[in-house]
């Protein structure tokens, strides 16, 4: 079936169902839910189901830096090193860190009619690889990545899960 990916929404290509944390969690406990979930990303949703943050890989390799070079590309790390970098927030107690504390409060959001090419437009612009998706009463609809728009563009699908 063939389309033209200019006319697709974001409602069309997002992830409906995103892990999220609360800004009472520990950086710790967020690091061990990005692992099971095979996330980078996680919206900092309040009681209400509201966007108040986002804490990613790049953030984490931010508030770790001092811990080692080796946690500079979360993206790309083994499951050894993952569980490194668990120990050793624990031992430092960086790991003890509300993400209230820590995540990134600046949440780039936007509608679920929005095209995925004026998503892509607003990634490039905030130098983000992923986006927000909320609704009219500002809760958390969904999340869109980088990947999801390019695989709507080249492929005119979403890319396969494992």
């Amino acid at each position: 079936m063939s389309f033209n990916a200019y006319d697709r929404q974001v409602k069309d290509e997002m992830t409906r169902t995103v892990v999220t944390a609360s800004p009472e969690e520990t950086v710790l406990e967020a690091l061990v839910k990005m692992e099971k979930s095979g996330v980078n990303v996680l919206p900092i949703v309040d009681e209400e189901d509201r966007c108040v943050g986002v804490f990613s890989t790049s953030d984490l390799a931010i508030i770790t830096d001092c811990l080692s070079d080796q946690v500079k590309d979360l993206d790309h790390v083994s499951e050894t090193s993952r569980q490194w970098l668990i120990e050793k927030l624990a031992e430092h107690g960086i790991g003890a860190r509300k993400l209230a504390d820590t995540c990134c409060q600046k949440v780039f959001a936007i509608g679920p009619d929005v095209s995925i090419s004026d998503a892509g437009r607003e990634m490039l612009l905030r130098r983000v690889h992923h986006l927000v998706i909320i609704n009219d009463q500002q809760q958390l609809e969904g999340i869109v990545s980088s990947l999801d728009l390019l695989a709507a563009f080249v492929k005119g699908a979403p890319v396969p899960t494992n």
